[in-house]
């Protein structure tokens, strides 16, 4: 049992007038080795031993096998264990293989110390300056989350989100088989970790972050929340999508990879709340798709990702951002919400203040839309006081690649237009007014079918 484990731990000084207490204070060995060894403790309760094997450490019932153990330089005292570990290898009930452990140990009445430390489960390789765990008794890993504390300085290291499953059971981590890359600082109780500085690398090199934050209730993915300072990063979009897939929460990632595919994006700003409900205040870069400044709210429902907020842009790249080549840079103030519910892509802007908007290779100015997205169609009012187009309009429009064809729905007041001017006819001084009332489909080969009502046409 855990009690037998820590009495067998207890320092060995002798009691006054205790006949059965060991005669020595303190014991010291050169070298210890140990092969094949096994090694089991139950501390369950009786109600509680006819369960399945858990799919994590249970501290309550630990079982090792093939333990292979090189030290040396031991000394006990009254006051502490001290040893040196030169290798150290076991595999657990729960799952874990450990390869590896080799570090300065050092056990006294606050906690394990390692320094130095190498450490290798197969899923995880940490290089450590020091470790520490902070517990009381070891019946404190019967509730590591909330008793047990950490103080990590990690160096260039992979933490696999399985071995942190492993040693904690945190639900939020149960489906989670994403590796990060290291190196910074970590710690404060499980439950409630913080760092002051920490780098992370995604398995592809391509997300790489720069922070400082806290990170609570892990237990639970429902209640656990994060409050990220973000100093430096740089990911791609894709690769945000295969992370969210690694941790196993469920999200329809594909609408996130379709987005700026490819592109180098760079982050700074903030992270806070809960993980069902994030804020994210960021300024988002590209080196060839303009910036945005985003304040947004992002929420999981079920398996998709809700997202509401606000967003101006500088020169951004629409065309290449949404994969639409007729599209071109954008500037605006804008109220977006997005939501990709049931498998459908959904975004409503309301309203945006478009400073410039380049189409066919002309740059609007003073335009104010309000738009929604659902799945490939779009549905759009627009008011233009741009000189080369003012007018009014309503627009339903579906842009169905996959099929080819464009159906647009038009109800428009024109009071002038300058085609030429726009880069719709290549003919000089090509203007027109009038109102417009459209049904046209759009074929794969280009041709326009449908009806069209147009009063008062004017036009040269």
């Amino acid at each position: 049992s855990t009690t037998t484990l820590s009495a067998m731990l207890a320092p060995l000084m002798v009691q006054k007038n205790d006949t059965t207490a060991l005669p020595w204070s303190s014991i010291r060995l050169d070298k210890l080795t140990v092969k094949n060894f096994g090694f089991a403790f139950d501390n369950r309760l009786p109600a509680d031993r006819d369960t399945a094997v858990a799919p994590h450490v249970d501290w309550k019932n630990l079982r090792l096998e093939d333990i292979n153990l090189s030290a040396r330089n031991i000394h006990y005292t009254a006051e502490a264990l001290d040893l040196r570990v030169d290798r150290v290898s076991f595999r657990e009930q729960g799952g874990l293989d450990l390869q590896n452990l080799e570090s300065d140990i050092r056990l006294d009445g606050e906690g394990l110390t390692f320094d130095g430390l190498e450490y290798d489960d197969t899923w995880s390789q940490l290089h450590a300056d020091r470790f520490r765990l902070g517990f009381n008794d070891f019946t404190d890993f019967n509730d590591l989350l909330e008793k047990v504390s950490v103080d990590l300085s990690v160096l260039e290291s992979r933490l696999d989100m399985r071995t942190l499953y492993y040693y904690t059971g945190a639900e939020a981590l149960a489906k989670a088989d994403l590796g990060l890359l290291l190196d910074g600082t970590v710690s404060g109780p499980f439950s409630d970790l913080r760092t002051d500085l920490l780098r992370i690398q995604s398995p592809s090199k391509d997300t790489r972050l720069t922070f400082k934050g806290r990170v609570q209730g892990i237990s639970n993915i429902n209640t656990a929340r994060i409050d990220l300072q973000i100093f430096d990063g740089i990911t791609r979009t894709a690769d945000i999508a295969s992370m969210l897939d690694q941790m196993g929460m469920g999200i329809n990632t594909r609408s996130i990879r379709k987005i700026a595919p490819g592109e180098p994006i760079s982050l700074k700003g903030s992270i806070n709340g809960r993980l069902s409900g994030l804020k994210a205040d960021l300024d988002v870069k590209t080196a060839s798709m303009g910036s945005a400044q985003v304040d947004a709210h992002l929420a999981k429902n079920g398996k998709h990702m809700q997202v509401e907020g606000s967003a101006t842009s500088q020169n951004l790249d629409l065309g290449r951002l949404l994969s639409q080549p007729s599209l071109g840079t954008l500037t605006a103030d804008a109220t977006l919400a997005f939501d990709n519910t049931g498998g459908k892509t959904r975004i409503n802007l309301t309203p945006a203040r478009i400073d410039h908007f380049t189409f066919r290779g002309y740059d609007y100015h003073g335009i104010v839309a309000e738009a929604k997205m659902v799945g490939d169609n779009i549905t759009a009012d627009i008011h233009s006081t741009d000189p080369n187009l003012q007018m009014n309009l309503h627009g339903d429009i579906d842009v169905n690649n996959r099929t080819k064809e464009r159906r647009y729905r038009i109800g428009m007041d024109l009071d002038t237009v300058d085609l030429s001017a726009l880069n719709f006819d290549k003919r000089e001084g090509v203007t027109a007014s009038m109102s417009l009332d459209a049904d046209i489909t759009q074929t794969a080969r280009g041709d326009l079918l449908g009806e069209a009502t147009i009063r008062s046409l004017r036009g040269q």
